[in-house]
């Protein structure tokens, strides 16, 4: 592989030589942009893009200005549209209940969606008249395309083309392959750590993060450090014979519910600090956070479950060959 870097910004053009199924060997060439700082991550509010959506019936285009949402902002919406959790002990009613919020909640999260990605204001005095107004004057359709578009375009839920043509690019390349003559040798292969590889789709190059590897005691002190409590519980009793059968979990207590909430944050700025290649900018986890919220929302979920799959879980990979 031949890389051609430039002296403005991080961007490279890698040249790949790949081993086509019959045998011949050709050159692929991708722009990549390698992340070595947190000022390379852009806050999702920076991302601007532009969202042509033709409407139903005509020949006509409307461009609708949109910028991404961020992992903060969908954690809001999700907070705020709650769904109570249903129990093995929940009644046909409550169950009914639970759908009737689901299917409200459709809805106000659209309103919030639309209102964040464009910073328009969807016509109406309450949530509820502004979904009204939706329904009532946008076909179903385009209310889909468009926050289908919002999310898994402008918040890169979705992949970019050129990324599984890199991918497989590198997967047909000749590896990096060292000799092992003891166990320092193994440290010093695994400790190259692993790539995170993605491609915002409204962008023409991929990103490359170098991610430091973490080692099993390490790994555990995270767990250790940010482990969710347990929710409250009582025996679960069988009313025909009086005896316990199991435990009953009260999932929507607040207390429980508030922990988690904390516990999962300060997971996932553990993770990216141990993993990242710079330090996350902050003197605390709740600014460290706040820094990781202002990603755009496929950015952080990508990263972390790439981490999560690759970096601390990552049997599948381990090939004998």
């Amino acid at each position: 592989m031949s890389i051609v870097e430039s002296t403005k910004t991080n961007r490279i053009e890698k040249r790949i030589l790949v081993t086509e199924e019959n045998g011949l060997e050709i050159e692929r060439e991708f722009r990549v942009n390698t992340v070595n700082s947190h000022e390379d991550f852009i806050p999702a509010n920076k991302h601007a893009n532009v969202y042509s959506l033709k409407t139903l019936g005509q020949n006509k285009v409307i461009e609708i200005p949109i910028r991404g949402i961020s992992y903060g902002e969908w954690e809001e919406i999700e907070n705020k549209l709650h769904v109570t959790e249903l129990s093995e002990e929940s009644t046909e009613q409550e169950k009914e209940k639970q759908k009737i919020e689901k299917e409200k909640n459709v809805g106000l999260r659209r309103v919030k969606v639309f209102e964040l990605a464009t910073d328009k204001n969807v016509p109406g005095e309450t949530d509820e008249d502004k979904v009204t107004w939706l329904s009532e004057n946008i076909s179903a359709a385009e209310l889909d395309a468009l926050f289908n578009c919002i999310i898994e375009r402008g918040s890169n839920i979705n992949d970019g083309i050129a990324l599984n043509e890199y991918n497989s690019a590198l997967r047909n390349s000749k590896p990096v392959v060292s000799t092992f003559s003891g166990f320092d040798d193994w440290v010093s292969a695994s400790n190259l750590g692993s790539i995170f590889r993605m491609q915002r789709p409204f962008e023409d190059f991929i990103i490359e993060v170098n991610l430091r590897q973490v080692t099993d005691s390490r790994k555990k002190q995270i767990d250790e450090q940010s482990k969710a409590p347990p929710p409250p519980s009582r025996p679960k009793i069988d009313k025909s014979t009086g005896r316990q059968i199991g435990m009953l979990y009260d999932y929507n207590n607040p207390n429980y519910k508030a922990q988690t909430k904390i516990a999962n944050r300060k997971s996932l700025v553990n993770i990216f600090e141990a993993c990242l290649p710079f330090s996350l900018p902050g003197d605390s986890v709740d600014k460290k956070y706040k820094w990781i919220s202002e990603l755009l929302l496929g950015d952080v979920i990508k990263l972390r479950n790439f981490i999560e799959n690759e970096v601390f879980n990552y049997r599948n990979r381990i090939d004998f060959f």
